[in-house]
């Protein structure tokens, strides 16, 4: 079994792609590498999978649409928009209505527009430009243009260049920063990107369905900045025009910055706006949690097996359908050619596609559709979109499924997908097949729709791709040689059944002499022609005999047609299953001289180490010797003179010491114990008349005893470890609560250098362990000692290493219980924040 698994995770499916639009399927979708060959002739129209429409008329230059241009189309539902440019100093946006063909035209920007974007779940358009000034525009039914939030951007976070710049003049400063090495002669490289704009795909939960938010981060360099519109909105003062950054801080929860140390790449928010993911060039991953009015960074990933930086992230999730989200995404590498599927519990890779050619093409833009099904990967220099069908398992695991090639005549300049919709093929009880064996059967497909940019216009294409029928194998049917090339074949046709009635050959103006129908015709024959002559007879009979040798030649040829064709489709397989072999057996040589290699080093270093041990033993084992020698002699030696020693001291100087000894401890005894009587009943002097002048002076509130008070004053003078140790080693749980009224958690963790409060280890364990019970009292005020805590807590510490898994358990189960019984969703959120800092503390 162990073999059957390693040659499933060792295969790699290999296809090519030639310039045919038909459907290549993968058999497990795991491993795959696509070839894309060139094409023998040139194309004269659009692939006849496209059907376009088009939308607007209007002509482009070179300048205005560069690779990059595919930011500057958004579209959502019925809304698109895109960049507009007619000289270096105009910039607009036309927002066009697709059903209604209504458009509107947005101007007064201040700079160059690098981005733009529409919410998912609002008519809201986001449009920022080179100084990274936001502007949010509310669009209404009819295409009306209502600005919502203009956010200007003040350069104070180290983007100097990107002031004041034009598009043109953004290239060329990312082709001066770029290493032109590594730079792709196309794309020019994004090494310092342009401000980008991510929308949150946010997705309100049942318990609110009245709460909606509208929120998004803004990338600059190595900053990333989260908006909040809604909280933006709802603090500016009535009729203002703009805020500023610095205004806009000022707001709670409106701008929180994250600084990473490397430039951004790419940027995912979680669709209940209480997450992010931020791609960097080092080729890292890091979650942060987005709270009220701060982030908190999560955890670091580094995707397995890339080896460039993640320049785009995908969360495979469907937002309109399901309430899972993040359990799987897809990775894509700086030049758009290899994806990679991971699982996002564990963190797995369980798939990886890679294209190759040898042509010399750009970056190829990657996007996923809105249901999550299709991966679509625009090839601009090449005139080609790549359809990726994903397929989704039981499990809920995505693979890659299909490929599908759809080549167009004109180049396009910029794509983006916004709708998904299957097509089920008609029934019907008859197939026809052609000469050439190929079915012309009907089957299932998908219509992808999408709006295209070209040099001269704005269409509405729909592409047409088969779905990929699901294949659910078993390990030992993916190890089999024989399903591994079967996988690989794509052009055999299927071959027809050898019962075929030779008689549906029969062109239709030759009557069947066979059967039912003969018998009929013979019949009426005779009985319209009742005298007929023995000639007339003799002449059916021969045009019968004349019809049954053609019936049986027809059956001869159709069974000889159907057995070349047999032939033929064996043959091929027998080809393919041989190449398939041909380069199973390459790659076993290649991993046989690895391992041979591997064997000889190993010897070599296994001698080496063995002769360099035996040395070492040896000239060990001689200084051993020696020293055991010295050691003995010296041992004797010393035997002898400690003997004589030992006898002096016992007759001479041990009595006379004992006796002075004796005489001084006892002293010292008397002493010291007079001493400490003296000091005991001093200290108890002095407690006894601090705690009457503490009573005296401060009047104890209704309720509180002797104890209260004794802790206000620990309090008051600053000694809150033993306050905190007093109420817990009592284990009173409302003294407990009454301390930790009187003490502002912010103001203790705050001001105590090292964030520790003062507090010992034990006692900060001790602390959180019985702040965890009874989550129902005093709830905001535990959820803020428990947050500084856990910040505080060093869960490997010597003292308290042992006890932190129990008190970990204990809490995590006290914040679940407390998440399923509490009706207040802010608390709820809140309770997940804190969950999710247990986690980090126990990872």
């Amino acid at each position: 079994m162990g073999d059957l698994l390693l040659a499933v995770d060792q295969l790699v499916e290999k296809h090519s792609l030639n310039g045919s639009d038909n459907l290549v399927t993968f058999a497990t979708g795991k491993n795959v590498v696509v070839t894309i060959e060139a094409e023998t002739s040139p194309r004269h129209r659009d692939s006849s999978r496209v059907q376009s429409t088009m939308l607007s008329d209007y002509k482009w230059d070179g300048t205005q649409l560069r690779p990059t241009s595919d930011r500057l189309l958004s579209v959502a539902g019925n809304f698109l928009s895109y960049r507009l440019s007619h000289d270096s100093s105009v910039e607009a946006v036309r927002v066009f209505e697709r059903e209604s063909r209504q458009r509107s035209l947005i101007k007064g920007f201040r700079d160059a527009i690098v981005d733009l974007a529409w919410s998912r779940t609002t008519n809201m358009l986001a449009v920022l430009d080179a100084s990274s000034n936001l502007y949010v525009y509310h669009v209404t039914d009819k295409c009306g243009i209502q600005k919502h939030v203009n956010l200007r951007w003040e350069d104070e976070d180290g983007c100097e260049l990107l002031k004041g710049a034009t598009l043109a003049n953004l290239d060329a400063q990312e082709e001066e920063k770029e290493n032109p090495s590594s730079r792709n002669s196309t794309t020019g490289g994004p090494a310092y990107s342009r401000p980008r704009l991510i929308w949150c795909p946010y997705v309100p939960e049942d318990e609110e369905p009245t709460e909606h938010l509208n929120m998004l981060a803004i990338t600059r360099g190595r900053s990333v900045h989260v908006v909040n519109i809604t909280a933006l909105k709802a603090a500016m003062p009535e009729g203002a025009e703009f805020i500023d950054l610095a205004a806009a801080r000022e707001i709670e929860g409106a701008v929180m910055t994250e600084q990473l140390e490397h430039p951004i790449t790419t940027l995912c928010m979680s669709p209940d706006a209480t997450a992010m993911a931020v791609g960097d060039t080092s080729g890292q991953v890091s979650f942060f949690i987005i709270e009220v009015a701060s982030i908190k960074f999560a955890h670091n990933w580094r995707p397995a097996a890339m080896t460039s930086p993640v320049k785009d992230l995908f969360f495979l999730d469907n937002c309109d359908q399901g309430d899972s989200f993040w359990r799987f995404c897809m990775a894509v590498d700086e030049e758009g050619r290899q994806l990679f599927l991971y699982e996002c519990e564990n963190w797995t890779c369980i798939g990886r596609l890679r294209m190759e050619s040898s042509m010399k093409n750009g970056r190829f833009m990657v996007q996923v559709d809105p249901t999550a099904r299709y991966v679509l990967l625009t090839d601009i220099d090449g005139a080609n979109l790549f359809c990726i069908a994903l397929d989704y398992h039981a499990s809920g695991a995505p693979s890659f499924a299909a490929i599908t090639q759809i080549g167009f005549y004109h180049p396009i300049m910029a794509a983006c997908a916004f709708d998904v919709k299957d097509v089920e093929p008609p029934t019907s009880d008859f197939s026809f097949d052609d000469d050439d064996g190929h079915s012309t059967s009907d089957k299932a497909e998908t219509v992808i729709s999408l709006i295209s940019i070209t040099p001269r216009s704005v269409l509405h294409v729909d592409v047409t791709v088969e779905k990929p029928e699901k294949k659910d194998y078993t390990l030992s049917e993916l190890a089999s040689p024989r399903t591994a090339v079967g996988s690989g074949d794509h052009t055999t046709a299927p071959i027809e059944s050898s019962h075929t009635n030779p008689m549906d050959l029969l062109s239709p103006h030759i009557p069947h002499a066979s059967g039912r129908g003969s018998g009929s015709r013979l019949e009426g024959y005779d009985t319209m022609n009742v005298s007929a002559s023995s000639a007339d007879l003799t002449a059916v009979m021969k045009m019968f005999e004349e019809l049954s040798a053609q019936m049986d030649k027809l059956t001869h040829r159709v069974e000889r047609a159907d057995e070349e064709r047999r032939a033929a489709a064996t043959n091929e397989s027998i080809v393919k299953m041989l190449t398939q072999f041909k380069e199973e057996f390459s790659l076993r040589e290649d991993r046989l001289l690895a391992n041979i290699s591997d064997l000889i080093e190993t010897s070599r270093a296994e001698t080496i180490a063995v002769v360099r041990n035996a040395l070492n033993e040896n000239s060990l084992a001689v200084e051993n010797s020696i020293q055991g020698n010295h050691k003995i002699s010296t041992e004797y030696v010393m035997k002898v003179v400690s003997e004589r020693t030992k006898e002096a001291l016992a007759q001479m100087v041990i009595p006379s010491i004992d006796r002075v000894c004796t005489q001084l401890f006892k002293q010292l005894n008397d002493q010291f114990k007079e001493g400490l009587g003296q000091f005991m009943t001093q200290m108890r002097v002095q407690q006894a008349a601090m705690l009457a002048s503490t009573v005296a002076s401060t009047p104890l509130p209704s309720g509180i005893g002797t104890d209260r008070s004794a802790l206000l004053h620990l309090i008051k003078t600053r000694q809150v470890q033993l306050a905190f140790e007093t109420v817990l080693n009592q284990a009173d749980e409302s003294a407990l609560q009454f301390v930790c009224r009187q003490i502002d958690p912010d103001e203790l963790f705050g001001n105590v250098p090292g964030g520790d409060g003062g507090l010992s280890q034990p006692v900060l364990l001790s602390l959180l362990q019985q702040l965890s019970y009874k989550l129902d009292a005093d709830t905001d005020l535990k959820f803020r000692y428990i947050e500084h805590l856990l910040e505080a807590l060093q869960p490997y510490d010597e003292s308290i290493s042992v006890h932190v898994p129990k008190v970990i358990s204990v809490i995590t189960d006290a914040l679940t219980e407390f998440q399923l019984r509490t009706p207040n969703a802010s608390l709820k959120r809140q309770a997940r924040v804190i969950t999710q800092l247990v986690r980090n503390l126990r990872n």
